[in-house]
């Protein structure tokens, strides 16, 4: 690991200044070694599970699995989006208003490829690329190295602002070598292109902005991580978390939580028949932002005369 670069921290102002000079950061000891087992063994139970019924998300013959809406897979996934860290990095990236836009893991094995460079906000108009509209958390349950297929990061490439990024994006196609290769060979958008190196237990976390995707993996072990990704709270989430969300999990569930999920009305946002009720003032069921949590009403007006 270059030592000009970021390095694990557990003082979040450092990592908090990291994401913002860098366009990423490390957050040490984020998991306790416990923690690391008992995700990982979740996480393992799930993945087989998913291959033995068939319902695996697959990549290259196999060799890599992703693991889709993991709110539903277990308690151990969802006191990941909840944790403390999640809230002081997420709101120093992209504001005090933010919510869960998907949970999922990445598990890289040996046969994998390159995933080609990307940022989590490449769906947004080009006009939004100066601020950061959504920030990804990589929760590594192994260490991860550059031979084991490591996030490939680019560095400061969430600062290339929209002239450069439209830029980058038209070179990349009229060379039809890809963004991997403009990057390297063209001196006008040079940057380096590094693999996230750091143990098991540390939070990877990265700008919305920011040049990246999973690495080959070179060794005979799976890799794993899990992804919470969140966005500002008008942006449409990746998870339909309304349909997906089992009535059971929903039930039980704090006022805090579903507001993470999206199911807090926010300022002329998320009515229900018109209905905005800003009257929530339970500060500490939702982070002390005046919210309504909507549920479904028992009588849906329909057509009427």
């Amino acid at each position: 690991m270059n030592k000009y670069l970021p390095q694990p921290t557990e003082d979040l102002i450092e990592a908090k200044k990291d994401l913002k000079d860098f366009g990423y950061c490390y957050v040490a000891n984020a998991l306790t070694k416990d923690e690391v087992v008992s995700v990982k063994t979740r996480l393992t139970e799930q993945a087989n599970g998913e291959r033995k019924h068939g319902v695996a998300a697959l990549e290259y013959e196999g060799s890599n699995q992703r693991v889709f809406a993991l709110v539903n897979k277990g308690q151990v996934f969802r006191d990941l989006m909840m944790k403390l860290v999640v809230e002081e990095m997420a709101r120093s990236c992209i504001g005090e208003n933010f919510i869960l836009s998907s949970l999922t893991a990445n598990i890289a094995g040996k046969g994998g490829k390159k995933m080609p460079l990307h940022t989590d906000q490449m769906y947004l108009a080009p006009d939004l690329i100066d601020t950061p509209m959504v920030v990804n958390m990589a929760w590594l349950l192994d260490d991860f190295s550059e031979e084991n297929g490591g996030t490939q990061l680019v560095p400061k490439s969430h600062l290339l602002g929209r002239k450069k990024f439209l830029g980058l994006l038209g070179e990349a196609k009229e060379s039809g070598s890809g963004i991997r290769r403009t990057f390297i060979d063209n001196p006008e958008f040079k940057h380096e292109i590094i693999s996230a190196t750091a143990p098991a237990g540390t939070l990877l976390i990265f700008d919305g902005r920011t040049f990246h995707g999973t690495g080959i993996n070179l060794t005979e072990n799976k890799r794993h991580a899990i992804f919470t990704y969140f966005c500002r709270t008008y942006i449409r989430q990746q998870e339909n978390h309304f349909l997906s969300l089992p009535e059971e999990i929903r039930a039980t569930s704090s006022d805090e939580f579903l507001d993470r999920l999206g199911f807090g009305t926010f300022r002329g946002l998320g009515a229900v028949e018109g209905n905005i009720e800003h009257g929530t003032k339970d500060k500490e069921s939702v982070r002390g932002i005046e919210r309504k949590i909507q549920s479904r009403p028992e009588n849906i007006i329909g057509e009427l005369s």
